[in-house]
Order: C-alpha cells, then structure tokens, then sequence
C-alpha cells in the first residue's frame, strides 16, 4: 500500500473546513496590524485605541444584522463568500492610503465583514455531522481557525523581517482570496435546514461560535431579563443573580483585556523595539494559546474547581503588572523581549485559554432554560462593550500617564474579577438554601 493509498481522507462533505485557513490567516494578525500600522503613520496610542474600540463597537450591531441576513435568505454559502471578500478587500485598501482615519475606516468594515462568517460556518458543521460528532467536529473547527490565525502571526512575523509593515496589509488580502475560491467550490448551495436558534442548544458550537466572534444575537435581548440579572433591589436582600454576578466578573475581565491588548504593541513600539520583534514576542503567545486550545477543548461542559478559575485569573493578572514593572526596570533589549515572550505567552496564552473555556462553561450552565436567547446576547454584547471601554481607557491613561501604568491597571482589574467570582459562588449558595 502506498502513502497515499493509506493516507485518511476527509469526508467530502467537511472538506470545506479547509476554506477557513486563509481567511483566518489574514483577519487573525489585523488588530495588532492595526495599530502598529497607525503607529507608523504619525499617528499615537489614542488613534489606536480608537481604531480598536470602533472595530469592537461595530461587531454589535454587524452580529445582529448578519443573524438575520441568515435567517431570512437560510443559505450560508453566499454569506461566507461576501464575508471573505470584504476582509479581502478593506485589508487590501489600508495598502492605499496613508490617511489614519481612513486606516481606522478599513478596519471597521474588516470587522463587520468578519463577523458575516462566524454563525453560518458553525450552522454548516452542524448540518453536515451528526448530533453525537458536534463536539469533535467544532473542535476541528476552532481548531482550524486557531492554526489559521496563528499562520497569519507566523507570516507577519517572516514578512516584517524583510519589508515595512505597509506591505503586509495587501500581502494578507492576497492569502484571503484562496478563501472564497474554496467556499464557492467547497461548500453547498443548498438553503440550511438549521435553525440559528440551534447555536444555543450546546455548549460545544456556542463556545465555537463565541471564539469565532464574540457577540451572539439569536434573538433582541428584552429589557426586562437584563433588569433582573442586575436587579439592586435583590442585592440589597442579597439575592442577586448568580449569573449577574459571573457576567459582572467576566466585564471586568474583558475591560482588562481590551485595556492591555490594546496599549501592550504600542508599548513595546514606544519602547524602542521594531514591528518584527514586537510580532515574535505576540506570535509565542499566539502560539501557545493555539496550543492551550488543542488541549483544554477537551475540557468544555465538565465541571471545574473554582479554584483553577482564580489561579488563571491570578496568573494573568500577575503577567500583567510584571510587564508594567518591566518597563519601568532598566534591561538589556534581549532580556526586555525574552521577558515580555515569557510573561505574554502565560498571560495571553495559557492563562487566556483555560480562563475562556471555564467561563464560558459556567455561563452556559448558569443560563438555565428561561430566557436563555436573551440572556446570551446580554453576556456576548457585555464582553464587547467591556473590550471598547478597556480600549479607549488603555489609549488615554498610556498617552497621559505612562504606559506602566495601563499595565498595571489591568492586572487589578483581573485581581478584582477573582473576587467577583467569588462572591458568585457565594451568591449560588445562598440563592440555593
């Protein structure tokens, strides 16, 4: 028997997965891209943080119009298609100009485009594999999209070894298109059978559909279910909902996100080092996230010991205010990158990805069967707004007070949320005797 003729086939019908590659390949590098492209052209940490916090803010409303774009015309093939080419396009056109705000622009229409593919890739996964195959089959699926945009970071990272970061935008928009050559040839045109309602009925395509783009709208989330999630009153008598207080704890966990990721390559630019050490220090960290993924996906809907929840958060929170106090110390330039690789790689990768699969699972177990639809756009459009907010803050108090500073608000930020966690589980007891 030849290699070949052994070699395992995918099934025609999954075939299709391999469509995501290029595309993740190009979107996944682009917020980083973003502001170091800013940077470049005159502009400071503030224009980035703009640049981050509209592209955030769009993805609300792109989540809920793509939604039902896909609920009206029930076909996925030409959504996928439309979303692949707007990434080609707007990541083409910031090649063009050397206006910020018009860079700014690029970035919100790539954000809205990509927010067109997240649901009905994970409405085709659920139409081509049986009920008891979606947890493998997501897996596949994340995990292609996670090795996607980690080859895109691998890629920057070559790319800005030999060229000026300009180039790189029209170099991702070319190793997009291979993406809609694949969707037109790969994936069916046939109207789905799915209904988007059915994203929410498992743990294992929402916290897919969650790491693809995180904002979910399977219907308007009422007034009335956000009013009793957060309900003073029932704090008062001490019997907030345990949900409430998780979501709470989550915002302030993206808040710190948004706050760090944002200022941390504006930093390291500050700092004196060049685009392509800056992307060897992100893609480690890329890369052990990838890696972290791979293996805590095996994980999602088990139960976990709370205690792991607050180690990951403590970790991260530490990593943070160390690179806060590693700019302030006076190193060599080998040791302030091999340090900040060790310190983003724990933070960003490890601590990140075992923290998104625990919170996630306990959110979709706390959800309960009343108003799950609505309680799910509360916490995806919460998460959001936390990463626009922590932008914008980030962008100023790096520009006004110090970049350290940003830093090590952060990492507060991310000891806060352990004590808000905390209080959760305390919440559940007493709201269960």
């Amino acid at each position: 028997m030849t290699e070949s003729e052994g070699a395992v086939k995918p099934a025609p019908s999954q075939r299709w997965l391999y469509s995501t590659l290029p595309g993740s390949m190009a979107y996944g590098p682009i917020s980083t891209i973003v502001i170091l492209y800013i940077l470049y052209l005159g502009g400071n940490v503030i224009d980035a943080s703009y640049a981050i916090t509209l592209g955030s803010l769009v993805v609300i409303p792109a989540a809920y119009f793509w939604g039902k774009v896909i609920d009206k015309f029930k076909r996925e093939k030409p959504q996928i298609i439309i979303s692949y080419f707007g990434i080609a396009i707007f990541t083409a056109a910031m090649y063009f100009t050397n206006a910020i705000v018009l860079v700014v622009l690029f970035y919100v229409l790539v954000s809205f485009f990509t927010s067109a593919n997240a649901t009905p890739l994970n409405m085709l996964v659920m139409e081509n594999a049986p009920a008891d195959e979606w947890h493998s089959e997501f897996s596949r699926l994340q995990l292609m999209v996670s090795a996607g945009s980690t080859a895109g970071y691998i890629f920057s990272t070559f790319v800005l070894g030999l060229v000026e970061i300009k180039y790189l935008t029209i170099l991702l928009a070319v190793i997009a298109i291979p993406s809609i050559i694949m969707s037109v040839l790969l994936i069916s045109s046939e109207p789905t059978k799915i209904e988007r309602r059915a994203i929410i009925s498992n743990i294992h395509v929402f916290v897919t559909r969650i790491f693809m783009t995180p904002v979910l709208f399977v219907s308007k989330p009422k007034i009335s279910v956000f009013k009793k999630l957060f309900s003073i009153g029932e704090y008062r008598k001490k019997k907030i909902s345990y949900l409430g207080i998780i979501y709470i704890g989550i915002f302030m966990f993206m808040l710190s996100s948004g706050m760090f990721n944002t200022v941390y390559p504006a930093g390291l630019k500050n700092y004196g080092l060049t685009e392509f050490e800056i992307f060897i220090i992100i893609t480690i960290g890329i890369m052990v996230q990838t890696i972290t993924f791979a293996y805590s996906n095996r994980f999602v809907g088990r139960k976990f010991n709370t205690e792991i929840l607050s180690n990951t958060l403590l970790l991260r929170g530490v990593s943070y205010m160390l690179v806060g106090a590693i700019f302030l110390v006076a190193v060599s330039r080998p040791e302030f990158v091999i340090v900040n690789t060790i310190l983003y790689s724990l933070s960003a990768g490890f601590a990140y990805s075992i923290y998104y699969v625990i919170s996630n699972t306990m959110v979709f177990k706390a959800v309960g069967k009343e108003h799950p639809a609505s309680k799910l756009g509360i916490y995806t459009a919460m998460m959001n707004v936390a990463l626009l907010i922590g932008a914008l803050l980030g962008g100023y108090i790096s520009y006004y007070i110090g970049f350290s500073v940003s830093f090590f608000a952060a990492g507060i930020l991310l000891l806060l949320s352990i004590a808000i966690f905390g209080h959760a589980i305390e919440a559940k007891a007493a709201n269960s005797a």
